[in-house]
C-alpha cells in the first residue's frame, strides 16, 4: 500500500521567495568575492609592478649621484618623489647600510632595517609591512620595495621604496559600496516584484485549490477563472477542460451505473456480492425477495449470508463461495430449501471469486437460480421421453409387423395363385387315377393285388386332401361376424382338442379374464386358429408337458396367449414361421399351411398373431384382437 502523503509546512510563497533570495545571495557572494578579493589582489599586484618599475628607474637615475656621494641631490630627489600620493616613504643607503637620504614617514620597525635583510633574494623585492584595516581595506597597507643601486656592475647601495595602497583601496571601497547599494536595491525591487508575482500567483492557485476541493466533494460544475496571462492561466484553462471532461465522464458513469443497476435488478435470478467475511454488500431485488420468502427478513444488506440463507451460526457446509475463494475458480452447488409457506424449492448456486488489484481474493459473487420448475419439467420430460420411446418402439413394432404382413400377404397371394394352378393341373389326372384304381380294385381277385390297390387308393385320397387344402388356401374365405365371447371360443377349442390322442399326456392350465366383452367377429374362424395353435403345441411337446392358456383384457385389445413347455423355436426361424408351406415337422407330418392360414384369419379380423420363446424354455403364441367392435370398452 502507498504511504499517506505528508503535509508540507513550507508554503509555495516561502519556496519562491526563498529560492529568489538564495539566488541573489549567491550572486552577491560571488560579486563580493570578485570585488574584494580578486580585484583587490589584482589592483595591488598591478600597483606593486608599477612601483617596482618606478624603483628601478629611480635607482638608475641616482646611481651616478650616489657614486659621487651627492647627498643634497639625493635628498632633493627623494623629497620630490615622495610628493606622489601613492609613495609613503623613500630611503637611500650606501653599501654599508648608512642612511644617505630619506623622505616620508617610515614605520618604526623599519628604522633599523638595512639592505642585509634582502641579501640572497631576487631584486626588486616587494614585502608587505602593514596589516589590513577595515572590512574593505579602506585604510590600505604599505609594501616595502627594495632595489639595489649599482653603477657599472658595482653595487653602491640600496633604494628603499614604500608604496601605499590606500588610494586604490579607497576607489575599490567606493565601487564596492556602490555595487552593494545596487545589489540591495535590486534585491528589494526583486523581492517586491517576487512578492507581487507570488501574491498574484497565490490568488490563482488559491482559486485552483478551492475549486479542487469543491470537485473533491463531488461538485464537478465548479470552474476556475484566472486571467494573468501566463502559464498559470494555461494551467487554469487545462484544469477547466479537465473538470469538463470529468463531469462528462461522471455523467457517463452515472448513466452506466443506472443502466447496470437496472440490469442488475432486472435479472430474475438472485445475484449478490458477498465479502470474504460472508457479509452481503450488494444484492438485487430477486435475491432480496428470495431471502425474504425464506426468512421473512426484508433487508439483507450488511447481514451474514449464512445467518439468513443457511439459518446457521457458522459457514454453510459445502459452501460454494468458500470453495471459490479458496481455489480461485467458479464453483456450483445445489441445495434444497423450505420457504416460510412450506413450499420446497431446489436452488442452484454459482459462486465466482472476486480479486483486488493485488490479486487478493476479497469476496465472491453469488448467483442463485430457482430450478424447482426446471427440475419438475425435467422429470416430466423424462416421463414423456420414456412414453415417446415406448410409442416409438410400439410404432416401430407395428411398422415391422405391417411390413411382414405385406410381405406375407404377397407370398400368400403368390402361393394361392400357384396352389390354384397346381390343384387344377393335378386334379384332372388324379380323378382319372382314382377311377382306374376303383376299376382295378373291382377286377382284382388276388389278395396282394388288393392290398397294393388299397395303398394306391390311400395315397390318392391323401393327394386329394392336399388338393382340397390348396383350393381352400387359394379361395378367399368368407367371414360371418357375430357377437362372440372369446373365453367361450377358447373353452370350445380346449373341449374339442382334449379327445385328440396328441393331448392325452399334456396338462392344460387356463386363466381367463371375465371382464372381456363380446366381440363382433367370426367365431368359427377364431376356433380354427385356436385349434391350430393347440395342436402345434401338442406336437412340439410330443404329448407330454404343460400348456398354459390365458386371456387378458387390455385397454384397446384382448390378448390370448398359449405357452408350452416344448423345445421352443430356433430364433432364426421365428421370422419364417407364418410363411406358407414352411414347417418344422418331419416330411409327411404337415404341409406348413396351418399357421399361414391362421395368420391370414387374424389379419382379416384386424388382429395379429405373434410367436416367441420363453426364457425358461418353450414357445409362446400370442393372439391380439382389437376392441373396435366390442359392446363395451375398458377406459
Amino acid at each position: 500500500m502507498k504511504k499517506p502523503h505528508k503535509k508540507q509546512w513550507i508554503s509555495l510563497r516561502q519556496k519562491v521567495i526563498g529560492s529568489i533570495l538564495l539566488i541573489y545571495i549567491l550572486l552577491s557572494s560571488y560579486f563580493f568575492y570578485f570585488t574584494i578579493v580578486v580585484q583587490h589582489h589584482n589592483a595591488e599586484e598591478e600597483m606593486i609592478n608599477t612601483a617596482q618599475s618606478m624603483a628601478n628607474l629611480m635607482s638608475l637615475a641616482i646611481s651616478e649621484q650616489l657614486l659621487h656621494k651627492d647627498e643634497n641631490f639625493l635628498q632633493t630627489f627623494v623629497k620630490r618623489a615622495v610628493n606622489n600620493r601613492d609613495i609613503e616613504y623613500i630611503r637611500i643607503v650606501n653599501r654599508k647600510g648608512n642612511l644617505l637620504a630619506k623622505a616620508g614617514s617610515l614605520p618604526d620597525h623599519l628604522l633599523n632595517k638595512d639592505r642585509a635583510a634582502y641579501e640572497g633574494r631576487p631584486f626588486p623585492i616587494a614585502q608587505k609591512i602593514t596589516e589590513l584595516e577595515g572590512p574593505l581595506h579602506g585604510s590600505g597597507h604599505i609594501f616595502d620595495i627594495y632595489v639595489p643601486i649599482a653603477h657599472e656592475d658595482q653595487e653602491l647601495g640600496g633604494f628603499f621604496f614604500g608604496i601605499n595602497t590606500k588610494r586604490v583601496n579607497r576607489r575599490l571601497e567606493k565601487a564596492t559600496y556602490v555595487w552593494s547599494v545596487f545589489i540591495i536595491v535590486t534585491i528589494l525591487i526583486g523581492s517586491l516584484f517576487t512578492y507581487l508575482m507570488e501574491r498574484r500567483m497565490r490568488s490563482s492557485l488559491k482559486k485552483l485549490i478551492q475549486t479542487t476541493r469543491h470537485m473533491a466533494r463531488g461538485d464537478l460544475a465548479q470552474r476556475v477563472k484566472i486571467e494573468i496571462g501566463d502559464e498559470v492561466e494555461e494551467l487554469g484553462d487545462s484544469f477547466n477542460r479537465m473538470a469538463q471532461a470529468l463531469a462528462e465522464k461522471e455523467q457517463e458513469l452515472v448513466n452506466a451505473r443506472n443502466t447496470m443497476v437496472s440490469m442488475f435488478n432486472g435479472i430474475t435470478s438472485g445475484i449478490a456480492y458477498i465479502s470474504k467475511d460472508y457479509e452481503i454488500i450488494h444484492a438485487n431485488h430477486a435475491y432480496e425477495e428470495l431471502l425474504k420468502s425464506l426468512t421473512g427478513c426484508s433487508f439483507v444488506i450488511g447481514h451474514k449470508c449464512y445467518l439468513l440463507f443457511g439459518q446457521a451460526l457458522d459457514i454453510c457446509e459445502n459452501c460454494p463461495g468458500k470453495s471459490a475463494m479458496k481455489t480461485g475458480n467458479p464453483e456450483v452447488s445445489e441445495r434444497e430449501i423450505i420457504l416460510k409457506n412450506g413450499d420446497q424449492h431446489i436452488l442452484r448456486i454459482h459462486s465466482y471469486p472476486v480479486q483486488d488489484i493485488d490479486k487478493n481474493r476479497v469476496g465472491f459473487v453469488e448467483y442463485i437460480m430457482d430450478i424447482t420448475q426446471q427440475r419438475k419439467l425435467e422429470d416430466e420430460l423424462k416421463i414423456h421421453t420414456a412414453h415417446l420411446q415406448e410409442l416409438a418402439q410400439e410404432q416401430s413394432r407395428k411398422l415391422k409387423e405391417a411390413q411382414v404382413h405385406i410381405a406375407h400377404q404377397e407370398k400368400i397371394a403368390a402361393f394361392g395363385q400357384m396352389a390354384a394352378g397346381v390343384a387344377h393341373e393335378i386334379g384332372n389326372p388324379l380323378s382319372s387315377l382314382a377311377s382306374l384304381v376303383r376299376v382295378l380294385e373291382m377286377e382284382s381277385q388276388t389278395r396282394p393285388s388288393k392290398e397294393k390297390l388299397k395303398v394306391m387308393k390311400e395315397q390318392i385320397d391323401r393327394i386329394s386332401k392336399i388338393l382340397r387344402e390348396l383350393n381352400d388356401f387359394s379361395r378367399p374365405a368368407t367371414y360371418r361376424k357375430s357377437l362372440t365371447h372369446c373365453n367361450q371360443v377358447i373353452q370350445s377349442a380346449l373341449g374339442i382338442s382334449k379327445y385328440d390322442q396328441r393331448l392325452k399326456g399334456i396338462h392344460v392350465i387356463t386363466g381367463f379374464d371375465n371382464e372381456i366383452p363380446a366381440l363382433k367377429l367370426d367365431g368359427d374362424k377364431l376356433l380354427q386358429v385356436l385349434l391350430n395353435i393347440i395342436f402345434n403345441a401338442a406336437d412340439a411337446m410330443n404329448s407330454k408337458g404343460t400348456l398354459t392358456v390365458t386371456s387378458i383384457l387390455k385397454t384397446n385389445s384382448v390378448i390370448i396367449q398359449f405357452e408350452d413347455t416344448g423345445p421352443g423355436i430356433p430364433d432364426h426361424l421365428l421370422s419364417r414361421l407364418f410363411e406358407p408351406f414352411f414347417t418344422t415337422k418331419q416330411v409327411g407330418e404337415g404341409m406348413g399351411l396351418g399357421l399361414s392360414v391362421s395368420y391370414g384369419i387374424m389379419q382379416n379380423m384386424g388382429g395379429v398373431i405373434r410367436a416367441s420363446n420363453r426364457k425358461r424354455g418353450g414357445s409362446v403364441f400370442t393372439i391380439e384382437i382389437p376392441l373396435g367392435n366390442s359392446e363395451t370398452r375398458r377406459e
